[in-house]
Formats: C-alpha cells, sequence, structure tokens
C-alpha cells in the first residue's frame, strides 16, 4: 500500500496526495519559500485515493469526451 500524505499551503484546505505528488508539492514550496505543511499519516487512516491523481485523470476523461463529441459542420466548412 503506498504511503499518503497530508499537505497544505499557508491557511488553504489540507489535501491527501500520493508520495509523488508530497514531493512535487514540497520542491515547489521550498523554490518559492512559501510556508507549507506535510504530514506523512498512518496506515490507519490513509484513504484509498491521492487528490492530485484523480485531478489528473478527471483532465484526461474530460480532454476524451470533448474530443469524442459529435461536430456540426455548417455549410461551407465541408473541405471533402
Amino acid at each position: 500500500m503506498e504511503t499518503k500524505f497530508l499537505i497544505t499551503a499557508g491557511t488553504n484546505t489540507p489535501v491527501v496526495v500520493c508520495e509523488k505528488h508530497a514531493q512535487a508539492f514540497e520542491t515547489l514550496m521550498i523554490e518559492q519559500e512559501v510556508p507549507h505543511t506535510i504530514l506523512e499519516l498512518d496506515l490507519v487512516d490513509t484513504p484509498k485515493h491521492c487528490h492530485a491523481c484523480d485531478l489528473v485523470i478527471a483532465k484526461d476523461y474530460a480532454e476524451r469526451m470533448k474530443q469524442a463529441q459529435p461536430r456540426i459542420i455548417l455549410p461551407g466548412e465541408y473541405n471533402g
């Protein structure tokens, strides 16, 4: 089971992320000198999903749906 982390910057709402996204978050926060908190969650309290990974999956799904939509071809647009 992958370790999950609770991350937050400043007074923003904390989110649960995987180790890969926690490392990226920490690197960015250190570079930008932003106060932040990263806590490793216990195995008992660990949720199943990383919020950042879920957003990537949702974005990819939205792009696929946008490309799969039928397109209306108006007069003068068809070059076939």
